[in-house]
């Protein structure tokens, strides 16, 4: 059983739209920070589908993202 989703990732720092983009999407699903680019969830949280969003933009973006169970 997973006890959190976990949400890795890393932006170029050149564009800071979608830097902020991504933080205000984060911040609004109320996930915690483990530190800096990791963001965790319990695996039932309704705002957990945020985390597959977040992982297009950041790709989309030319970032690293990747989605963990742990």
């Amino acid at each position: 059983m997973t006890a959190f989703s976990a949400l890795v990732l890393s932006l170029p720092t050149r564009d800071s739209t979608v830097r902020m983009r991504v933080w205000r999407a984060l911040k609004a699903t109320g996930c915690g920070v483990l530190r800096d680019g990791v963001y965790l969830l319990p695996p039932d949280a309704p705002t957990l589908a945020t985390f597959a969003d977040v992982e297009a933009q950041v790709r989309a973006a030319n970032g690293f993202a990747m989605r963990v169970g742990v």
